[in-house]
């Protein structure tokens, strides 16, 4: 079974720390440890963060649907103006923070909307420690 959450965001740089406070609530109630909590959560704040520079004025829609196995998928979308970009630099970092947190995550800038999508779980977690 899954179970998804969802808010909508003014496009305000200070509700990244509400989208923070949600995901320790799920990562919480899908067994995440401590240390993959404070892990999500500041890829939560990248994805977060890209999608309020992108998006300029436009309300971020962030969903998390959380499954019995402990995954959780979180999808940000926004609406872009055509030819939006995010600044390369930064997102570079945002990037590495991804790759070293998510299981996996897409970025994606379409003519009106950009999405990023990432899965976090507790068993790639395990699957790491055990390698």
């Amino acid at each position: 079974m899954v179970t998804s959450f969802g808010m909508v965001l003014p496009a305000d740089p200070r509700n990244v720390r509400i989208v923070r406070l949600v995901g320790s609530s799920i990562g919480t109630l899908g067994g995440f440890d401590d240390e993959l909590i404070d892990d999500f959560k500041i890829a939560l704040g990248e994805l977060t963060s890209t999608l309020l520079e992108v998006g300029g004025a436009s309300p971020v829609d962030i969903t998390f649907d959380l499954d019995d196995a402990g995954r959780v998928e979180v999808r940000g979308t926004v609406a872009v103006e055509p030819g939006a970009t995010v600044d390369p630099m930064r997102f570079a970092f945002t990037e590495r923070v991804l790759t070293l947190v998510a299981d996996t995550h897409v970025f994606d800038i379409g003519a009106s909307t950009a999405t990023l999508v990432m899965t976090i779980s507790t068993t790639a977690d395990l699957e790491a420690s055990d390698a």
